[in-house]
């Protein structure tokens, strides 16, 4: 995942109009540690949640799969619409005071592939061959 959001639901925290001094005070902070874990760890631990789920019912693959699948603990992962699809609606109920995890930007490379050609170039590091590979999505 490169970029994540958590938040908490929270129908009593104070909006910015109110003089809470956030537009959003139920966003964490990009160094907090919601629930103990690092935002870096819940983008993790989105991806195993992802990766534990069937294809036939994985919620990323298909708009019409049951958001719930493999959902547990203190965070709900938000699953993304499949890739190529537009004007879509996915209904999810997520239980109050829940945390919600959001991604804003993920891709998955299978990297090795069967595909002799697919390789870095001399001089290029993996990381970089990586990224130049995920701006097409």
């Amino acid at each position: 995942m490169i970029g994540a959001q958590l938040a908490r639901l929270n129908p009593e925290a104070e909006s910015f109009e109110g003089g809470g001094g956030s537009p959003n005070p139920a966003l964490f902070p990009p160094q907090s540690h919601p629930d103990g874990l690092s935002l870096e760890t819940w983008s993790e631990n989105w991806w195993r949640w992802v990766l534990s789920i069937p294809s036939a019912q994985n919620p990323i693959l298909s708009v019409t799969s049951d958001c719930s699948a493999g959902q547990g603990g203190p965070v709900f992962y938000v699953p993304p619409f499949p890739v190529g699809s537009k004007n879509l609606t996915r209904s999810c109920v997520v239980e109050q005071g829940k945390a919600v995890a959001i991604t804003l930007s993920s891709v998955l490379n299978d990297y090795p592939c069967p595909d002799p050609a697919f390789q870095p170039a001399p001089g290029q590091s993996l990381f970089d061959f990586l990224l130049a590979g995920a701006v097409a999505f």
